[in-house]
Order: C-alpha cells, then sequence, then structure tokens
C-alpha cells in the first residue's frame, strides 16, 4: 500500500492468506492504551529469517528521542522510541511488541550495538505508528502530518526563480 522511510514503517496488502482464512485463533490484535517503565514486554519477530522467535524483558525508558541513519544509509530519521531490554537480533525489525496481556505496544524497529553495551532494544509505540500506518492507508504516505513519533518533514517555502536578465 505505501510506506515511508522517515518514520520506518509500511503497510503491506495481504489479498489472500488460506492459512489465516481458515484460522479459528486468527484475529485481529489489540491496541494496548497505555504503558509504563517497568511493564514485561515480548518482542515477536523473524530474526535472520530462521522462523519466528520470542524475546521478553521489559520497558526501560517510555519516551525517548533516537536519531537513525534510513535503509537508504542516507537520510537521517528521528524518532521517538520506548527503550526494551528484550532481545532484538537482525531480522527482528518491524514485529511487534506486546504486553503481557498480549496487546500491541509498540513496533521494534532498531538495536544498538556496542561491545561495551548489550540489550538495548527499541520500539515504535503504538499510538504513533497507528497514527503513521492510518496515514499510509488513506494517502499511500505519511506527508503532511505532524506526528508524536517523529520530527515531520520540515519544509522551508522558498521557491527560486531564474529570470534571463538583459539591458
Amino acid at each position: 500500500v505505501g510506506g515511508e522511510l522517515s518514520y520506518d514503517l509500511a503497510v503491506l496488502k495481504v489479498k489472500t492468506n488460506e492459512l489465516l482464512k481458515y484460522n479459528e485463533h486468527a484475529k485481529p490484535v489489540t491496541i494496548a492504551e497505555d504503558y509504563q517503565i517497568g511493564e514485561t514486554v515480548m518482542a515477536i519477530g523473524n530474526p535472520e529469517c530462521e522462523g519466528t522467535s520470542v524475546t521478553s524483558g521489559i520497558i526501560s525508558v517510555v519516551s525517548e528521542n533516537l536519531e537513525m541513519t534510513g535503509v537508504d544509509e542516507v537520510t537521517k530519521c528521528m524518532f521517538r522510541v520506548m527503550r526494551i531490554d528484550a532481545a532484538v537480533n537482525g531480522g527482528n525489525s518491524g514485529g511487534g511488541l506486546f504486553n503481557a496481556a498480549g496487546a500491541l505496544i509498540g513496533v521494534v524497529n532498531a538495536k544498538y550495538s556496542s561491545s561495551g553495551i548489550e540489550g538495548l532494544g527499541f520500539a515504535i509505540p503504538s499510538n504513533g505508528a497507528i497514527e503513521i500506518l492510518n496515514a499510509i492507508i488513506k494517502n499511500g504516505n505519511a506527508d503532511n502530518i505532524n506526528s508524536s513519533i517523529s520530527s515531520g518533514r520540515p519544509m522551508l517555502g522558498i521557491t527560486g526563480v531564474y529570470v534571463m536578465g538583459g539591458a
């Protein structure tokens, strides 16, 4: 349907999926209204394309800013994220972050790698992600939306005009 590099989110449309169609246990996810420091979380993903995995941890920081370089390795993006200590590995990005009741509280989007730091993962809070995803569904992109998860895309509003001059 669409996606936004500067928000690290995309919407896919699945036309048919026989597995879900006939699975009586498949149901839409519940979105959590809030979350707090110390709350137990589970990150679900597909690290290194080796199959679905679940890691658990807690929310370490409810809200902080994180600057990242986009997948194009050029675009600088600033996100409002929650910090978690659940293991996040390559391939988990885009997976859901759930609370103990199974409600979605975020979308895993990054981890910090360093020889001196372990267990530092990040997730976009579900309320901000839903806002962006709804804009993508409606417009195919999230242009001109002032989201709570990103500093947005600043525009100066100046247009240059070249005038051929002569005396």
